[in-house]
């Protein structure tokens, strides 16, 4: 089993969607200007939406199955 660490807004229907190894999720669109990422050994996935409602969340799955294979520890990757 993968481990995932979500924002505490984000709804608990990700999880149930994602199966992902040290990856961050978050809503921050600052992230990458208040972290120094590359003290983090870990993946962060930024989703930039509107809302923090599921049906904002929902239409990015596809695209978020689709990068975890090819992320990079030390790297952000934005959704849109």
């Amino acid at each position: 089993m993968k481990k995932i660490l979500l924002d505490e807004n984000i709804p608990i229907k990700l999880k149930d969607r994602l199966i992902v190894n040290d990856v961050y999720t978050f809503r921050d669109k600052n992230l990458s200007y208040q972290q120094n990422i590359s003290k983090i050994s870990l993946s962060i996935i930024v989703l930039d939406i509107l809302l923090l409602k599921w049906s904002y969340i929902e239409p990015l799955i596809p695209e978020i199955l689709e990068i975890i294979p090819t992320l990079e520890k030390k790297k952000i990757y934005i959704i849109k």
